[in-house]
């Protein structure tokens, strides 16, 4: 009989991507097990359904792990507090003692070695995420033809404060990021015509919106011409993810959607202006992301300054590359 395995995603959503592809790739290697997924929280699995998990028998909430049938569990992050006070602290016993809690096993060390990820090991939209998509490119204005027509930029801003999970040591202020960006776009606005999609940015986050996004998006944005940038609102993170993901070029500031979308691209995604806490997070679990794992790629991200001009060319090359 084959074994059951369980796991609790959790965690922000960048994370809940990461458990379930490295779940996807223990599935594919071990045809001989079974995979039940819980989710911690109900908003993140109304969002993160949308993407194809045909690779486990079930996606269920965690209450309902009890009930269900597990032979054990294959749990990443263990000693996240959030894990332990909203979904452990509340589990019988006899489940608990399926858990390894003496480890805190981390999903880059299943993913060390084998990044960027080919197509077939990514995790791709099922029909409802695709869907979800079409209904998104709509509600945002982004024409169908967008990517066929013109060259595009993503763009994931995400700004780092003291006493979150990643030290803002060494990124520069808030301001001075948004006039430098905004200059860097506006120049490669005027010499590619290209259409900016951003990420992060423009969005007041209310009692309506707040699951979705975290209240990490920004209220203000760059200063582009509004013609030559979009702004997406983070309507379902995994449609979000996979509009940008379509982009010609993509360049990030440091974070769960940033490291998503430069696997969920095939990677090539520039890294801007990281903090150097997040370097070292990248150095620590030897993480290939914004091919940090090259020559090429340790040289973007760890040399300094990221000034206007150098990110200018790092952007531009990648769209005179692409087919025109």
């Amino acid at each position: 009989m084959a074994k059951r395995i369980g796991s609790i995603l959790h965690g922000a959503y960048g994370d809940y991507y990461w458990q379930a592809t490295s779940l996807k790739r223990m599935a594919e290697r071990n045809p001989d097990i079974r995979l039940c997924l819980f989710s911690a929280a109900p908003t993140r699995r109304l969002v993160l359904q949308k993407l194809d998990l045909s690779f486990a028998e079930c996606f269920l909430p965690w209450e309902q792990i009890p009930s269900t049938p597990v032979d054990e569990f294959l749990q990443y992050q263990v000693f996240d507090s959030e894990l332990q006070h909203d979904v452990l602290a509340h589990l019988p016993a006899a489940v608990l003692a399926k858990i390894d809690r003496t480890r805190n096993r981390i999903f880059w060390d299943d993913l060390r070695g084998i990044l960027p990820l080919k197509p077939s090991q990514r995790l791709q939209l099922n029909a409802e995420g695709r869907q979800e998509v079409r209904l998104a490119m709509a509600e945002y204005g982004i024409p169908e033809d967008l990517f066929r027509t013109r060259k595009t930029v993503a763009f994931v801003w995400r700004f780092r404060f003291a006493g979150g999970a990643v030290h803002p040591l060494g990124q520069p202020p808030a301001e001075v990021l948004v006039e430098k960006y905004s200059r860097v776009f506006q120049r490669l606005i005027r010499d590619f015509d290209c259409h900016v999609l951003i990420t992060g940015m423009k969005l007041v986050a209310d009692d309506s919106n707040r699951y979705r996004v975290d209240g990490k998006y920004a209220s203000f944005g760059l200063d582009l011409p509004a013609a030559s940038c979009t702004y997406l609102r983070g309507r379902n993170w995994v449609a979000d993810l996979d509009i940008l993901s379509r982009c010609t070029a993509a360049a990030v500031m440091s974070s769960g959607m940033s490291e998503a979308l430069d696997t969920h691209r095939g990677g090539g995604a520039i890294l801007m202006d990281p903090s150097l806490h997040y370097v070292l997070l990248l150095l620590k679990y030897r993480v290939a992301l914004f091919q940090f794992m090259t020559p090429r790629g340790f040289w973007r991200i760890c040399s300094r300054p990221h000034s206007e001009e150098r990110l200018y060319r790092w952007i531009a090359a990648d769209l005179r590359r692409a087919a025109p």
